[in-house]
């Protein structure tokens, strides 16, 4: 009897490491960057917490670098390379946010910019007819190739989508006065095409990100630049999380919950990415997002 002990053991362990490293490498790295978020809320507005506001900003650097590897594991296992790079750059960029306070700007700049391709994945990853490119094999080519692709259509869906945006004023008059009511919103902003307004998204983060470093970067265009920045990444911010906060509304698993919460902070945050709070209220609703991101395949596993 003693010596089918040790074997019963691992028997009764093994169903439960599955899902248990997978939900940790989703957590922990995210938790430990909204915690340090939350502090870092803190201290601009509670005057006694300014001291802790170092630690709070290593918190805040550190959950992204921890949630790097996850993010990147979902990214391969979805089999979407933009979403891998995306992903790996979390890690110099955090990096240097807290390395060289004098680059900080400048980091979430970069981050920013590369996030876009994370969304483009995000937006395969959704689509009807699922973009994929198989990562075990190992193909310069084909991997460029699917990046070059990708970038491409991002492109192509965000002209379709603006022009539409830009018509739509034209077209809810016309329908007024000819007594039809609203006319429907563009196909991109549509419930059912929720890859779009992923895709969107993943366009105008890249281009925010894009008006950030040259913000930081050209002295002359810091103004110009940092304006756009808040201008284009709230509009940005917007997409991808009307995108995300449907797929919560739609979802049963708890991660998928979380998306209605992490939407709408880092919505309000990303509106205002230059101030302090701004980045913090960003931060704190993206590492509820990335808790989504990082567990996708827990999710399909259950589906």
């Amino acid at each position: 009897m003693n010596s089918s002990t040790p074997d019963a053991i691992p028997q009764l362990n093994r169903p439960l490491a599955k899902p248990i490293l997978p939900m940790l490498f989703a957590i922990i790295g995210p938790f430990i960057g909204w915690v340090g978020a939350l502090m870092v809320l803190g201290s601009i507005f509670v005057p006694g917490l300014v001291a802790i506001s170092r630690t709070a900003k290593l918190l805040m650097a550190i959950g992204p670098v921890l949630t790097a590897p996850g993010l990147i594991r979902a990214g391969w296992v979805q089999q979407q390379p933009s979403w891998v790079i995306g992903a790996a750059a979390f890690i110099p960029c955090w990096t240097l946010f807290f390395a060289v306070p004098a680059k900080e700007d400048l980091a979430i700049g970069i981050l920013i910019f590369m996030v876009g391709f994370l969304f483009a994945g995000l937006s395969n990853d959704v689509a009807p007819e699922k973009r994929q490119f198989n990562l075990s094999q190992w193909n310069p080519v084909g991997f460029l190739g699917f990046i070059k692709d990708d970038i491409l259509l991002t492109f192509k869906i965000a002209f379709q989508g603006f022009a539409l945006l830009l018509l739509y004023p034209a077209q809810l008059v016309v329908s007024l006065l000819q007594g039809k009511g609203l006319p429907a919103m563009p196909w991109v902003f549509s419930p059912d095409h929720l890859w779009a307004s992923r895709r969107m998204g993943a366009f105008t983060f890249s281009l925010a990100g894009l008006c950030s470093i040259v913000a930081n970067t050209v002295p002359e265009a810091h103004a110009i630049g940092t304006q756009l920045y808040n201008i284009v990444g709230g509009v940005g911010a917007v997409m991808m999380n009307y995108s995300l906060f449907n797929t919560g509304l739609k979802g049963k698993h708890w991660l998928e919950k979380l998306l209605l919460f992490g939407s709408v902070f880092a919505t309000i945050g990303s509106s205002a990415r230059s101030m302090p709070w701004g980045v913090a209220l960003d931060q704190f609703g993206s590492r509820l997002n990335e808790m989504y991101y990082s567990g996708l395949d827990m999710i399909k596993e259950k589906e």
